[in-house]
């Protein structure tokens, strides 16, 4: 199996728990009287089998992310530390865009007038930069998610 088919499985377990975990709640009690929809026992019995299986999973993954060179000498999971912390700069950058292009309402001289102390066409050139390495470093990951086997 290749690493992409196992995230995409992974993606499906993890859905799949959530649910479970929504099913279970909605029939671990009901009215005195009433019988659930759902067998509760057998919810929670299915949602154990299923996360037995993810973390199997998970671990296979994790040791195919470690063993997994990419073509720049990178392990995959470098790379998916590095994507996240890009991600992360993004996120800040992208904030502090969104507050310093703050458009100022005055209605009168008297008014607090507010100051950038930001040059924002910096942080936006900073940005951009950022977002063409996320998707470099996303087409890297992907392909070699499709390359990769899955360790056992």
């Amino acid at each position: 199996m290749k690493l992409a088919e196992a995230l995409i499985i992974r993606r499906e377990l993890m859905r799949k728990v959530a649910s479970l975990k929504s099913r279970i709640a909605q029939n671990a009690a009901v009215q005195e009287g009433d019988t659930p929809s759902e067998d509760p026992e057998g919810l929670m019995a299915e949602a154990q089998s299923t996360l037995v299986e993810l973390e199997t999973l998970i671990c296979k993954i994790n040791r195919t992310n470690v063993r997994t060179t990419l073509p720049n000498t990178m392990t995959m999971m470098e790379a998916l530390a590095q994507r996240e912390c890009l991600i992360k700069k993004h996120a800040v950058l992208d904030n502090t865009l969104d507050t310093a292009q703050v458009r100022q309402h005055r209605y009168s001289r008297e008014e607090i007038k507010w100051v950038k102390l930001l040059n924002v066409k910096t942080i936006q050139k900073q940005a951009d930069d950022i977002s063409g390495q996320i998707r470099k470093l996303n087409t890297v990951i992907q392909e070699a998610n499709w390359l990769t086997e899955l360790a056992e």
